[in-house]
């Protein structure tokens, strides 16, 4: 496949990787894929492990500049080996064979030349949760509708991260991955950079596992993290707009109440509550 997969590691051994071991489980042996490998951990304990189905390029960045600036990296050695496509794994995404089938018969049948982003069924506990449709230009956060058929669409989509083949030189094209979003808000960010240029989402029929742990305020969350997720959705907002400043605001004011109430850590709800005043 004309592919370079990115798999940012922070917390994690390399062998550890779901994506990494699922990814080369699900390759046949007649298969390679190069994959950049950048891991952000403060230590690196790259032994030069060897997969069957993997050419592993391996970047140490202990200084951990968030998943944008990884993206980066990889776009760049993209651009260099004259990859067509980019595919974002997270860490602890779980690959399948049937997924990476459907990718490679979709990229060899392509409907059209101006669709840039491909993209899976993800779903977290048996809820669908990306792709979706905004109906609103304005606002991605509110009247969203569940992308559930496979195919090739022209209105705003937006989609998560993980499992997302995105076109290098479109990328290249508007610059690159913004690093104002290091880590949250920048699938946001670059689904509607395709929207403004008018370009267009393939979404697979293919569906993936996706872990929103990180929304777990009692089990997952920290407030150093809760405060980053806060600073990139205002920024997002910010960036596309007063109307979408307003509809976040509202969104902001209902969920102080319900952190209020259900939350036993009130910390995040104040938080909360001083996000609807910046």
């Amino acid at each position: 496949m004309d592919v370079l997969a990115v798999v940012v590691l922070y917390g994690e051994n390399m062998v550890m990787s779901n994506a990494l071991q699922t990814l080369d489980s699900s390759l046949s042996g007649s298969e390679r894929l190069d994959v950049l490998v950048y891991d952000n951990n403060v230590d690196s304990f790259y032994k030069g492990v060897l997969f069957e189905n993997l050419n592993i390029i391996y970047k140490h960045d202990k200084h951990n500049g968030g998943i944008a600036k990884a993206y980066n990296a990889a776009l760049a050695q993209a651009m260099e080996m004259k990859k067509k496509w980019l595919l974002l794994l997270d860490q602890d995404t779980l690959l399948t064979s049937n997924y990476l089938h459907e990718v490679s018969h979709t990229l060899k049948n392509m409907p059209t030349t101006d669709v840039v982003a491909i993209v899976p069924l993800l779903f977290c506990r048996n809820r669908h949760v990306s792709p979706m449709l905004n109906r609103s230009e304005q606002n991605v956060w509110w009247f969203q509708k569940p992308v559930k058929e496979s195919g090739c669409y022209e209105g705003y989509i937006t989609a998560f991260n993980s499992g997302t083949l995105l076109n290098a030189e479109f990328m290249s094209f508007i610059g690159g991955f913004s690093e104002k979003y290091p880590l949250d808000r920048l699938d946001y960010w670059y689904f509607h950079q395709i929207y403004k240029h008018r370009k267009k989402v393939y979404v697979l029929d293919a569906t993936l596992e996706h872990d929103l742990s990180v929304l777990d305020y009692e089990k997952n969350m920290t407030v150093e993290r809760y405060l980053m997720i806060l600073k990139s959705e205002l920024t997002f907002a910010k960036e596309t707009g007063w109307q979408s400043v307003l509809l976040y605001k509202l969104l902001v004011i209902c969920r102080f109440f319900k952190q209020l109430l259900l939350l036993r850590n009130k910390k995040y709800a104040w938080l909360t509550f001083q996000q609807i005043w910046k």
